[in-house]
């Protein structure tokens, strides 16, 4: 990754960069242009201005000498462009640009930086979407892929380092994702002690609001299906993948560590692939449990923005949008097939 440390920014940056941020109330004058801004949305700041210095860096290291505000040119954005582009899809090159755009913007708020921002959108628009609906497989086949790792893992028994553990592990991640899509950041915020609620029916994952990015607090009784097996990790998986490193994190490495939201990305993409033949990404799985409850059940479509925590149906359409799409394509391919069997039929009697 071609990234500057932040130990390696201009002092002027780091000083600007840190005052965007600084907190305080609404009523003081040091209250920093970012300090509503939530901690998720600060790293991804952070990344993309990492990411903007590292190109600097590399390809134009006078430019660091001069002022943050006065070397964010559009002949060096259109570098930066065409450097980012042959190894990013348009979609992820117009994502650096809004976080360099959010970056600048917060440090010197006293500039007209909507020139970066459209850039940002002119690269977004020449992007083609990816087709992801031939990869979405449907919940119960997830759910269904967690429960057989977590069923066949005592069969690693002795093999190799912890395999059994991690196995276990794995398909207890899938199986929770399959039954609650979280997004990622909630999904790697999850601590034994503050988000599992053991009742006299089993658990309850307790999502507080600010790990949602809706900011209001979740509820979810996960089913009876899941109690042996959570319970089995919680008292046996988990404490030997914790080593003589205690913390309070849910998932844990096979170092000991608390798993990281990159980790469970390649993790969950990883197993997917093996699985179905083509990975799916955490986002998919959220795709997927709305899109086939629209497909097989249109009556509860109402049910898509509390399964995803959205806020209004308005978000969830997309979705509904596609379900309705792939029924209406799936109904005109079998009317195609019947009228053609009658016609052959027909012409053969």
């Amino acid at each position: 990754m071609k990234h500057l440390p932040i130990e390696q920014w201009p002092v002027e940056d780091l000083k600007a960069f840190v005052r965007a941020f600084e907190p305080g109330d609404i009523f003081d004058e040091d209250l920093g242009a970012g300090a509503h801004l939530s901690q998720g949305s600060r790293r991804k700041i952070t990344f993309s201005y990492r990411r903007w210095l590292g190109f600097l860096k590399e390809h134009d290291p006078a430019a660091l000498r001069a002022p943050f505000a006065e070397r964010v040119t559009r002949d060096r954005v259109r570098d930066y462009v065409n450097d980012l582009a042959p190894t990013n899809r348009p979609t992820s090159v117009a994502i650096q640009i809004e976080g360099l755009f959010q970056a600048i913007r917060l440090m010197d708020p006293s500039c007209n930086w909507s020139w970066l921002q459209k850039i940002g959108y002119r690269v977004a628009a020449n992007g083609r979407p990816i087709d992801r609906f031939d990869r979405l497989a449907p919940p119960w086949r997830v759910l269904d892929l967690g429960l057989d790792l977590m069923d066949t893992a005592d069969e690693l028994q002795g093999r190799t380092h912890k395999a059994l553990e991690i196995q276990f592990r794995d398909g207890l991640l899938i199986a929770i994702l399959s039954l609650c899509p979280l997004r990622r950041r909630s999904l790697a915020a999850l601590s034994v002690s503050g988000h599992f609620l053991k009742t006299a029916d089993g658990y309850t994952l307790l999502l507080p609001a600010e790990d949602t990015k809706a900011h209001r607090s979740e509820d979810i009784i996960l089913p009876g299906l899941l109690t042996p097996y959570l319970e089995r990790y919680l008292s046996e998986i988990r404490p030997k993948l914790l080593r003589a490193d205690p913390h309070d994190m849910f998932w844990v490495s096979w170092r000991g560590r608390p798993l990281c939201d990159a980790q469970i990305y390649a993790k969950f993409r990883t197993l997917t692939g093996k699985a179905f033949g083509k990975g799916m990404a955490l986002h998919d799985m959220r795709r997927s449990a709305a899109t086939h409850l629209a497909i097989d059940c249109p009556d509860k479509v109402g049910l898509i923005p509390a399964v995803l925590q959205h806020k209004k149906m308005e978000t969830s359409e997309a979705h509904y949008n596609l379900a309705n799409s792939a029924r209406a394509s799936s109904s005109y391919v079998s009317l195609i097939k019947t009228k053609r069997k009658t016609r052959r039929v027909k012409e053969t009697s």
